[in-house]
């Protein structure tokens, strides 16, 4: 396994052609190259797409929080409107 620091909390990810690749026995060097240079094509990738769908889901987030900072003005007019009345 390896630890990532990048943000607020130290990731840890798992590596299968690491931990896989140093117990076997290779007889094809250049298939377990092949096989760890595409795991490693598929984290950088999901590393990627993880960071692609953080920011959607933050922009959600002040969406949801704009909707709810309406929603208590609202809320105040009509308790204001009905104390009118």
């Amino acid at each position: 396994m390896e630890s990532v620091s990048g943000e607020e909390d130290s990731v840890v990810r798992y590596r299968p052609d690491a931990d896989l690749l140093s117990v076997v026995t290779i007889t094809d060097p250049k298939a377990a190259q092949k096989i760890a240079k595409g795991y490693a094509d598929h984290q950088a990738k999901w590393a990627d797409d993880l960071k692609e769908e953080e920011e959607k889901a933050k922009q959600l987030e002040e969406k949801v929080e704009q909707a709810e900072a309406r929603a208590d003005r609202f809320d105040l007019g009509e308790r204001c409107w009905r104390l009118r009345w």
